[in-house]
């Protein structure tokens, strides 16, 4: 009776740690006023965001029900299923479960490395895009801040004026380090999924396609990295 009922305890466990895990960056009122209107580049921003940040939920997602299926299970109880739930999840979005799948999908190595590689080709015109998108973004919030702070040195806008129109960079300085820790999270499951098949098949490309994301990668960092530095020796910041 226990294992049957620990089932839909499991998954209901699971589907809540991912979503509470999922939770997308808006842009809140900064103190006395509205943020500006969104530009075109920052709305284009939040949508590339949210949509690479779905495809690492579902791989945390199956891996959280799958290993909150199997401890509960073992367990026979709620509590072995959280736990299992935990490491599914980590498992699931970190490398586990899409090793898993292409071992699933494909039944030589060949066939399944080149599903992988281009798996990860995919996913790296998808980052050359957001960054060239976020570059456009940091650009444009290193121009407000500069222009922010003059006004305020100029006495032309209070502090509370100059952080009001600051909070839309600090949101999109949020959403950037959202989708930071999902490619990070995507490199770390092409690297295990290529360390898997390293000694059955020719890994070349996918290092390639690999060593390509990471350095798109440390680009974001240092661009953030940049905006940074300047948002804390802004007087506004």
């Amino acid at each position: 009776m226990l294992k049957r009922a620990a089932k839909p305890v499991a998954a209901a466990l699971a589907l809540s740690m991912v979503l509470s895990a999922c939770q997308t960056t808006g842009g809140g009122a900064g103190p006395g006023g509205q943020p500006d209107p969104m530009t075109a580049q920052e709305a284009s921003l939040r949508e590339q965001n949210d949509a690479f940040n779905r495809t690492v939920a579902e791989g945390a997602m199956m891996g959280a029900l799958a290993g909150a299926l199997i401890g509960g299970l073992i367990a026979g109880n709620a509590r072995g299923a959280a736990i299992g739930a935990g490491v599914g999840a980590l498992a699931g979005g970190a490398s586990g479960y899409y090793v898993a799948q292409q071992q699933r999908n494909y039944a030589n190595e060949e066939s399944r490395i080149d599903a992988m590689v281009a798996d990860v080709r995919a996913d790296n015109e998808r980052t050359a895009q957001y960054l060239s998108t976020a570059q456009q973004v940091i650009a444009n919030d290193r121009r407000k801040l500069a222009e922010l702070n003059r006004q305020y040195a100029a006495k032309t806008i209070s502090l509370q004026e100059g952080q009001a129109k600051l909070s839309r960079v600090k949101d999109n300085q949020k959403v950037m380090r959202e989708t930071l820790t999902g490619l990070r999270k995507k490199r770390d499951e092409y690297v295990y999924a290529a360390n898997q098949s390293r000694n059955k098949t020719n890994t070349r490309q996918m290092d390639r396609e690999i060593a390509l994301m990471e350095h798109n990668i440390s680009t974001l960092e240092s661009e953030l990295s940049a905006l940074d530095q300047a948002l804390e020796v802004s007087p506004l910041g």
